[in-house]
């Protein structure tokens, strides 16, 4: 009985009661980035400056966000019967048009068919012209550097115990790194064990890092001492996948 009571129930704590934690996360993503060589042009207005209202899609998402990390830019664009992209639409030719009549809208097209065969031997659409090329992305400067400031609230249902990773641990009112702060590049590292560490060697393919906050508290000791701990890891690239993500 000595041994039950002594090593059982008080060593290894075996009177208490365990509790699953739940919570939400939210996410605010900051930083300036760019289209255009940013190490070599004449004029600064060369560039097109980015900000996360531009690259940030949507702009709220739970327990989620996502990052633009490459873009395809196409100006000028209006509404009007063009050529198809070469990369999407049909071949044909002026003497046979049918591969143009078969479909009127087609979920892999850029717009509609009007049933003529281009200039380019491509159906003719009617869309927003010129078409997008995908095949040429723009990769957006600096996107590595942008920072997630993170917002954990977990609580214990059975105890009524509310946690945040948001709390001042150092009296100056800034978020801290690797707490509720984290930047792209840092968790590209961390989610690849240092084989990818600048966002720019990804950015046209893309990556998915999950986090997980894990919380493992002993409500028997002081609550300031129940701290998340991340686990961070990149999950695209699964093999004889049809997407990187």
């Amino acid at each position: 009985l000595a041994y039950v009571v002594g090593f059982t129930i008080i060593y290894n704590k075996g009177y208490q009661i365990k509790d699953e934690v739940a919570g939400t996360t939210g996410a605010k993503l900051k930083g300036t980035g760019s289209i255009g060589n940013d190490t070599n042009y004449n004029d600064i207005t060369e560039l097109i400056p980015l900000d996360a209202m531009d690259l940030v899609r949507p702009a709220m998402e739970e327990n989620a966000f996502f990052l633009t990390t490459a873009m395809t830019i196409t100006p000028n664009q209006t509404q009007e019967i063009c050529d198809g992209n070469p990369n999407e639409a049909p071949e044909c030719t002026a003497a046979d048009k049918e591969a143009c009549k078969e479909e009127f809208y087609a979920w892999d097209s850029q717009g509609i068919y009007t049933g003529e065969c281009g200039s380019n031997n491509h159906c003719q659409l009617y869309t927003w012209c010129p078409p997008e090329d995908d095949t040429e992305l723009d990769v957006v400067n600096n996107v590595g550097e942008f920072t997630a400031f993170v917002k954990i609230d977990a609580v214990f249902d059975r105890w009524n115990i509310t946690l945040s990773n948001t709390v001042d641990k150092n009296g100056d009112g800034h978020p801290i790194f690797g707490y509720n702060l984290f930047a792209m590049n840092d968790l590209l590292d961390k989610a690849t064990e240092g084989i990818v560490t600048d966002a720019k060697d990804i950015a046209k393919e893309g990556a998915i890092i999950l986090v997980s906050s894990l919380w493992y508290c002993d409500l028997d000791k002081s609550i300031d001492l129940c701290q998340p701990r991340y686990d961070i890891q990149r999950i695209d690239g699964q093999p004889n996948t049809i997407t990187s993500g």
